[in-house]
């Protein structure tokens, strides 16, 4: 397949570094499938009794000084001069990832009922509702159009948890919340630390430097164009992913994905078209204000280190093991309708949150370099952003979370 990328802009989820101006082809087939074969619990009902192989010598890392001090260095010298923004901006400085989101929506987290033991772990140990924030975006570091194709986030933010958190717990003052970061796309396009510094350096040498990584690394290059998506419709109808593995328990692991429930009707929608740079946050929007949306969240269990590796995030993990399913559904999102996600409340709420893979239990621990290298970036970009903002952390709490509902109260009332 041959791809082209005409003067774009994506910052990688890990931080924040563009990729701008480059004229580049290569030929290649597309590592990145389609994934239709889920199947709902409705479908097809868990077996209380399933177990999963133990991994032995599960392959996740501790804090890593060396790493933490070559990750601080790249900030210094390429990340930060991402980060801040254009002039005249009311802010000094934007995320240094997903800077433009399409709105704040809230609902309810449930967990499903009957889940085989092997599954009730961290926040799936109990059969409960967790109050959730839902931040959806564009993935570039940059406030851009909608029109302009890109990778897409979905985080999502659970209050109230009961569970023993991850000894890194990514504070700043936060605490008791688990975050689901998630991409539109199964797979990233690094494996490891040593790639995603390879590539920072490139970048530093601006778009020479990175059209070189790019053609001495095809199949990377190749997973990273086709990442970049022309999202047609509302974020509430597209699928999307963890790429990383976490821990499921003590000797298991797993990846997640957020699929939108069946028969919700999108076709009212604003589509893109020519003159609506936003039409990503109106889609949300008008959605929400008359219809309730829903997320199935499903995991998928690593039954074999060499198919389905914790240091390769370039590789998918089957939904299909040994002719049979391999994807599990452990809770529902549920979005009520009413909802205003595009009032000033809402986005100035979602703008200040902090999401990172590192606020969560310790049974749901991120695996492998790539999550490891995360935690120092998200960190640090946060940190600096409400420094040069001079703010401080915006702290989620049950109290915002009942504002945003309670917008959506005194909607409905209207009707």
């Amino acid at each position: 397949m041959k791809i082209k990328i005409f003067n774009y802009a994506i910052s990688i989820v890990l931080g924040s570094f563009t990729f701008a101006h480059i004229n580049f082809a290569i030929a290649s087939e597309n590592p990145i499938k389609k994934q239709d074969e889920l199947i709902s619990a409705s479908e097809s009902p868990l077996d209380r009794n399933l177990s999963l192989p133990n991994i032995e010598d599960l392959e996740y890392l501790q804090s890593d000084e060396n790493l933490e001090k070559i990750v601080a260095q790249m900030f210094q010298s390429i990340v930060k001069k991402g980060q801040v923004s254009r002039p005249g901006e009311a802010r000094a400085a934007k995320r240094g990832a997903h800077a433009k989101h399409h709105g704040c929506a809230v609902g309810k987290f449930i967990i499903e009922k009957g889940l085989p033991k092997v599954f009730r772990k961290g926040v799936f140990a109990r059969e409960i509702e967790y109050k959730a924030f839902v931040r959806f975006s564009n993935g570039t570091s940059e406030i851009k159009s909608d029109l302009i194709p890109d990778s897409h986030g979905m985080a999502i933010k659970l209050l109230g948890i009961n569970a023993q958190l991850l000894d890194d717990y990514e504070a700043n003052g936060e605490k008791n919340t688990q975050d689901f970061i998630m991409i539109d796309t199964p797979i990233f396009f690094l494996r490891k630390a040593e790639d995603y510094i390879s590539v920072m350096t490139a970048s530093a040498r601006g778009p020479d430097g990175l059209k070189e990584w790019m053609k001495s690394h095809p199949y990377e290059a190749v997973i990273l164009t086709q990442s970049l998506k022309e999202m047609k419709i509302s974020p509430l109808g597209s699928q999307f992913w963890s790429q990383t593995p976490y821990k499921l328990g003590a000797n298991n692991a797993m990846k997640f994905t957020a699929k939108p429930c069946a028969k919700q009707n999108f076709s009212d929608l604003p589509l893109k078209n020519a003159v609506n740079d936003n039409y990503l946050k109106e889609g949300l929007a008008q959605y929400l204000a008359k219809e309730n949306a829903c997320y199935e969240f499903f995991v998928i269990p690593q039954r074999d280190k060499k198919n389905m590796p914790i240091e390769d995030s370039t590789i998918e993990w089957p939904t299909q093991w040994n002719g049979q399913k391999n994807i599990f559904k452990l809770a529902t999102l549920l979005l009520p309708k009413g909802q205003v996600t595009n009032s000033d409340l809402s986005m100035q709420y979602c703008e200040d949150m902090s999401f990172t893979p590192w606020h969560g239990t310790e049974d749901l621990k991120p695996l492998g370099e790539v999550n490891l290298v995360r935690k120092y970036v998200y960190s640090e970009l946060s940190k600096f952003r409400l420094h040069l903002n001079n703010l401080t952390q915006l702290l989620p709490s049950e109290d915002i979370w009942q504002k945003l509902m309670g917008q959506r109260k005194n909607t409905v009332e209207k009707e």
